[in-house]
């Protein structure tokens, strides 16, 4: 409660005095937020069946919220992690299901469709690589998204956080860090008193543990 205390407390000092807040009705619970041109996408947990994992906003037409995950499978669990590289827009689906450590989608037309990738959910980008898991280990892509080269950890990711060349990951019982972009064998576990869900925000680090 103290960390998420210290967050809002710098959200609303820099926030200017006559800012306003507007409720987006979905009434779903949000799982994750990501941003890809000029579109907000969120990852809900359906309320129905056959109601969509992911939905998108545009402040073009801020009262509707259109359903977005055309061509994935919703047995494969929740959308839980977006990346924007390029012209794509990434989501990771993070929770074991069927024997699959989770999968990975790619859209090329702002969520109007997605087809999978070879790697697993969760990604992440520094703006450069892609990053995603594989059943045990992490992986980076070089080519936004085509081929992927396994970097060689001893861990199994849950969560990324990436600022220029340095890389961290939650394995949901450590932080590890690469300050090379991810570079097979560079990777180092590093002291946190805890994990979670993580984001940084030029040098500061947050969890969310």
């Amino acid at each position: 409660m103290k960390k998420l205390l210290i967050i809002a407390s710098f959200l609303a000092y820099t926030a200017s005095s006559d800012a306003q807040w507007h409720t987006a009705n979905r009434g779903a619970k949000v799982l994750a937020f990501g941003v890809h041109d000029t579109s907000l996408f969120i990852g809900v947990v359906p309320q129905v069946s056959g109601e969509s994992l992911v939905f998108r906003y545009s402040p073009t037409t801020p009262s509707l919220w259109v359903g977005a995950d055309n061509g994935m499978d919703p047995s494969l669990e929740n959308v839980t992690s977006f990346a924007s590289l390029g012209t794509s827009v990434f989501v990771g689906m993070t929770r074991t299901d069927n024997g699959r450590n989770g999968a990975m989608y790619r859209s090329t037309n702002n969520g109007q469709s997605w087809s999978l990738v070879q790697a697993n959910g969760p990604v992440a980008t520094n703006g450069s690589y892609l990053f995603g898991s594989g059943f045990s280990t992490a992986y980076r892509s070089l080519d936004g998204g085509k081929i992927w080269s396994d970097v060689l950890t001893s861990f199994n990711p849950k969560y990324y956080a990436a600022n220029g060349s340095c890389v961290l990951v939650s394995d949901g019982s450590g932080l590890w860090r690469s300050l090379d972009s991810g570079t097979v064998g560079t990777w180092s576990q590093i002291s946190s008193p805890f994990t979670g869900r993580m984001t940084v925000m030029g040098s500061l680090l947050f969890i969310v543990a």
